[in-house]
């Protein structure tokens, strides 16, 4: 079957699932993620990297090194079987690890957490993944509806900024403490600010001549758009 423009239909995953798995997470799979977060958003120092949805970036190829890996047109910009990806900054880092989790065929998890209190940290619940689906999918058919749905729905309903203020020392969390240093501020490194705004660190470049080094990380607004922006204070707060 074809789902039109020479594409194939999607079938739907056996056993319940959102998507098939077929491998698991190491530290090669890390890395490859790490180096696909910077392709996604690389460009020259200085220059302006601005997107109005996520799913801009991800129809690109140039940027998208599995832009339509599974051959639908899922990521065909314009297409009537492209995913559509409009991430708010807590949406932004669970939605690229679950776009990469979805195409290389690796289990994906998260925690819904509270909001916490006045001096109470969020707290988180039991994990929820891409090995269940939920109450059928979204327009598109088979697997694609079924992502489409865990993206716009399980995903982007179940997560906000309190995932990324939980306490330090609590296992029950999505994230974990990094080292501030080169090996620690790899791309896709989640930096949650006091305040409740979340990034995600896309490259991290080295002096070039009299000019410093620069981090850069990307952020979600809630109207869907994704900016690139400069690592100083007025950006990442602290």
């Amino acid at each position: 079957m074809r789902a039109g423009g020479g594409a194939r239909t999607p079938p739907t995953p056996e056993g319940g699932v959102v998507w098939p798995v077929k491998r698991g997470w190491d530290a090669g799979e890390e890395a490859l993620y790490s180096a696909w977060v910077r392709e996604m958003f690389h460009a020259p120092r200085g220059d302006d990297v601005a997107y109005r949805r996520l799913d801009e970036v991800t129809a690109i190829p140039a940027r998208n090194l599995l832009h339509n890996a599974l051959g639908w047109d899922e990521d065909l910009e314009g297409g009537d079987m492209a995913l559509r990806l409009k991430p708010d900054c807590a949406d932004t880092p669970y939605f690229l690890r679950a776009y990469w989790s979805w195409k290389r065929r690796l289990p994906y998890a998260f925690r819904p957490c509270s909001r916490g209190a006045p001096g109470k940290a969020p707290r988180c619940g039991q994990v929820r993944s891409s090995l269940a689906a939920r109450d059928g999918g979204d327009r598109q058919p088979g697997e694609l509806g079924l992502v489409q749905k865990f993206m716009r729905r399980t995903l982007a309903w179940g997560v906000h900024t309190g995932n990324g203020r939980t306490a330090i020392g609590d296992s029950r969390s999505d994230l974990y403490p990094v080292r501030l240093d080169r090996r620690g501020l790899r791309p896709g490194t989640v930096y949650a600010d006091p305040y409740g705004h979340i990034l995600v660190l896309v490259e991290l470049m080295d002096p070039d001549g009299e000019q410093p080094g620069v981090l850069y990380a990307v952020d979600g607004q809630p109207d869907g758009s994704i900016t690139r922006k400069r690592f100083w204070e007025g950006n990442f707060l602290w």
